[in-house]
């Protein structure tokens, strides 16, 4: 099925692995996934986005001034993650990713409850107790926020959302 794309506008993106097996348990397995991100975002030249990686599953917000870079981004991080992941388990031929999905944000508040759900997803998979640990947690873009905003609005975002669906915030693409 062919996806339809819009410009100028933040995209709410999740990728889960494949029957959600936990492939990222390790710090090293994240970190490659946390690279390709990045590396990925600068390449496409995509500036603003937030992040995070779980042991199942990443999630990521971005804006994108062209909607068309979505399937590129998305086939470079599960791609050449993918390779780095296989090589690293001695595998071949293992399919890590399942299909991404994408949802755009209806409105600001839903934008900024989804950028809390995001960077602060983490905690609700309890891969984090508390957010000091959040904040040092290196496969979140959560210090970033606290960087743009404040401890207190990070925090807060989080906490706003980190318990609930934030699905109903999001037209589904």
């Amino acid at each position: 099925m062919s996806k339809f794309f819009v410009n100028h506008t933040w995209y709410f993106l999740t990728t889960s692995t494949v029957n959600h097996h936990p492939f990222l348990l390790e710090p090293q397995e994240k970190k490659i996934v946390v690279e390709r991100i990045q590396n990925t975002c600068k390449k496409l030249e995509i500036e603003k986005y937030y992040f995070s990686v779980m042991s199942n599953h990443y999630h990521l917000l971005a804006y994108f001034d062209d909607g068309r870079k979505i399937p590129k981004l998305m086939n470079l991080v599960n791609g050449g993650s993918s390779f780095l992941l296989m090589k690293g388990l001695n595998r071949k031929g293992i399919t890590i990713w399942d299909d991404y999905h994408m949802r755009i944000p209806k409105n600001e508040r839903a934008l900024m409850m989804i950028k809390g759900y995001v960077v602060g997803n983490p905690i609700k998979h309890l891969e984090v107790k508390n957010f000091d640990q959040l904040k040092a947690y290196p496969f979140s873009s959560f210090s970033k926020v606290i960087e743009e905003e404040n401890q207190e609005t990070a925090e807060a975002m989080v906490k706003t959302v980190i318990t609930g669906p934030i699905y109903p915030f999001c037209k589904e693409i």
